[in-house]
């Protein structure tokens, strides 16, 4: 699979198949993240600023939470919203690359659902669910998250 589906065709780093066919607007979630995570670091402390950015990340992606696609009736199959909201997850993870990847592995093992097939550096996380993040990653890193 091409990690740009569109082949890099197109001038919109954001665009993708799986994201149009359930409906997930990525602008929106962007904007949702990147203001719920972007408290003044003048403000706070460099630790308490990471802990909130954390805390307030996890909360939106969290299970049944606004941006947990896969537990959401809509367009698409559920795979397709499975696979949605982990390139939805990679693109606006706003931490470093191997962290996103790790966490995801993670929340999934400490549900109770760690995957024996995964690794530990993605925190035993489904190995098609990390390749969907990985998606999200590289259209972040074309550009999709500005």
């Amino acid at each position: 699979m091409n990690l740009l589906e569109d082949g890099g065709q197109t001038s919109d780093p954001c665009t993708n198949s799986t994201l149009s066919a359930t409906g997930v607007n990525i602008y929106h979630q962007l904007a949702t993240v990147k203001a719920a995570t972007a408290f003044p670091s003048s403000a706070r402390n460099p630790a308490s600023t990471l802990l909130n950015d954390l805390v307030q990340f996890a909360y939106l992606v969290n299970t049944n939470e606004p941006f947990d696609y896969k537990n959401q009736t809509g367009p698409g199959t559920r795979q397709q919203r499975v696979d949605a909201g982990n390139i939805a997850y990679g693109v606006s993870c706003p931490f470093e690359t191997q962290f996103c990847q790790f966490a995801a592995g993670a929340a999934q093992t400490l549900s109770g659902s760690p995957d024996p097939s995964g690794t530990l550096l993605t925190g035993f996380d489904t190995p098609s669910d990390n390749a969907s993040i990985r998606i999200g990653q590289a259209m972040r890193a074309a550009g999709c998250h500005e």
